[in-house]
């Protein structure tokens, strides 16, 4: 067993590097010193000796750093150090690598804090242990920055912890990614819970916690809210190509869906029910707001069961089977939402859902053939146009395209298939093909019709050098959509000023100094920028790189000699 001792009882090996702070701003002395007399603080005698451990006291802070990897270690790595309480440890990109021995009867941790605050771990690559960072009741830390891949149980694990802070965290190829039991007001920020086994990111009895931005691609299930997970408030995660995008189950309350993305999910988008997908069935839930959604092209958009929900303005649609389905909805209602198979859903006013799934007009993006040009060079320009049924008729009404920002061209494009050369844009000469891309709804019934626009145009030579904005506005029926992007025309462009510190001579010459003012005038970075003279030699300049409209003054000196 590993002896557990406070620094100020250790013999430091030579060569450890203490960074002290000095109370003057900004001044740090480093000193090596061979006997440690920071207190309150306890670590393993033998993973100080043997990883090198840095400690920075900072006031009443403590950074540790770690600066080597851990390899292979066998149990729990870093254990509740003694008096834990206010300190920094950062791993800076090394590893705490595991036996791969941990279970779930009997557990080993990356790093475990019990009963923990005020601390920070950050920059800690985690990996083979049962999990890879453990939270026991534990409060107000926070873990940035951290990889807890490849564990076999949990990745990041909070149980009975509160007021904590995960941002930035990658938690994948785990048994769970990130695992919060009866843990409350909790912030979840940019984290990556993907290819976990079982869960991405899970709730147990866990409470007004807020998930933002968390992406939790790849698992059988993303995230999900269980046995009384109430008030939680999940906003622009991603939940996508997993078994179930989003399940909510067994007396799961007053939580908020909002505006995520769920898509391509093999079962359902989102779940709200009072069963779990092995038949296990108990209480329902109520009162969850699922808004602002975007749920497509999973096998079933939303599916409810004994539970009552609050669902609005969500984008339903490409779903395989159904959009929404439930047996019986109870009380759940809502409005705004879109959908074309709705089940026995009704939006209230509507049958069905508000609005249906057919493709909007719109202008896709432009998409050029590179970024940077030279003048003269030809430029392939491609975007698409969707006009939708308007009465009828799929109408393409006008299709306007500019380039501004320097030089300038603009023109209104033909709105019929065809292909047309030399055709005058604003003076300039372009070449233009107008495709079909899918099959007009006039003649096969559909609701949509896409145009195909491929333009190849030369750029004058005259044409400056900057960044250029190019843009397609187009209108159908009345309703109208705009794409516009950028590209570059490059200038490369140099120039040299010589002068000579003098206009004479004495009888007999003498040392001139010649100075060569070298600019760059054009709008890209120049390399490899050399002078030479074949009246003097060497000449001698500061660099030899030049941002755009960057000068330095080059130099050089040779006798003359009166002939």
């Amino acid at each position: 067993m590993k002896a557990l001792l406070k620094l100020s009882d250790i013999t430091v090996p030579n060569g450890l590097l203490i960074k002290q702070h000095i109370p003057t701003p900004l001044v740090l002395t480093q000193l090596k010193i061979m006997f440690m007399q920071i207190s309150q603080i306890s670590v393993h005698l033998s993973y100080l000796v043997n990883h090198h451990l840095i400690i920075l006291k900072v006031m009443e802070f403590v950074i540790v750093e770690l600066t080597a990897d851990i390899i292979n270690q066998s149990g729990t790595c870093i254990n509740s150090p003694e008096n834990f309480t206010n300190k920094i440890f950062d791993c800076l990109g090394h590893k705490i690598d595991g036996d791969d021995s941990g279970t779930w009867q009997n557990p080993s941790y990356g790093i475990y804090l019990g009963g923990k605050q005020n601390n920070t771990i950050k920059n800690c690559i985690i990996t083979d242990f049962y999990a890879g960072i453990y939270l026991d009741s534990s409060t107000n830390n926070t873990l940035t920055s951290n990889t807890a891949n490849n564990n076999n149980g949990d990745g990041i694990d909070l149980y009975s912890s509160t007021n904590n802070t995960l941002t930035s965290n990658t938690a994948n190829n785990n048994g769970y990614g990130i695992y919060l039991s009866s843990s409350t007001n909790n912030t979840l920020t940019n984290n990556t819970a993907n290819s976990n086994t079982i869960r991405g990111i899970s709730l147990l009895s866990s409470s007004n916690n807020i998930l933002t931005n968390n992406t939790a691609n790849s698992n059988s299930y993303g995230i999900w809210l269980w046995y009384a997970s109430n008030s939680n408030t999940l906003t622009n995660n991603t939940a996508n190509s997993n078994k179930y995008g989003i399940y909510i189950f067994h007396n799961s309350n007053f939580n908020q869906i909002l505006s995520n993305e769920i898509s391509n999910n093999k079962n359902t988008g989102i779940t709200i029910s009072n069963c779990d997908p092995h038949g296990y069935c108990s209480d329902g839930n109520s009162n969850n707001t699922i808004e602002d959604n975007e749920i497509s092209n999973n096998n079933i958009g939303i599916y409810s069961k004994n539970s009552d929900s609050i669902i609005n303005s969500n984008y339903v649609c490409g779903n395989i089977n159904l959009d929404f389905d439930s047996f019986d909805w109870l009380s759940s209602s809502g409005g705004n939402n879109t959908c074309d198979n709705a089940s026995n859903w009704n939006d209230t006013g509507a049958a069905g859902c508000t609005y249906s799934c057919a493709p909007e007009t719109e202008v896709s993006e432009i998409i050029t053939n590179k970024s940077d040009y030279y003048p003269g060079d030809v430029v392939k320009i491609e975007f698409n146009i969707t006009v939708v049924d308007q009465s009828g008729a799929c109408v393409l009404d006008s299709v306007d395209f500019s380039i501004t920002d320097g030089n300038s061209l603009s023109c209104s494009l033909p709105n019929v298939f065809g292909t047309y050369t030399d055709y005058n844009c604003g003076g300039h000469n372009i070449n233009l093909t107008v495709t079909q891309k899918y099959y007009d709804c006039n003649q096969y019934g559909g609701i949509n019709n896409t145009y195909y626009y491929v333009i190849f145009w030369q750029i004058p030579n005259n044409w400056v050098g900057e960044t250029y904005t190019m843009r397609v506005n187009m209108s159908s029926g009345g309703q109208t959509d705009t794409s516009e992007t950028i590209f570059n025309i490059i200038n490369p462009n140099i120039s040299l000023v010589k002068i000579a510190n003098t206009t004479s001579l004495p009888a007999g010459g003498g040392l001139v100094t010649y100075y060569y003012f070298v600019n760059n005038t054009g709008n890209v970075p120049l390399s490899n920028v050399t002078v030479s003279d074949d009246k003097c030699s060497p000449v001698h300049c500061p660099k030899n790189n030049l941002t755009a409209g960057e000068s330095m003054i080059c130099n050089c000196t040779v006798t003359i000699n009166q002939t």
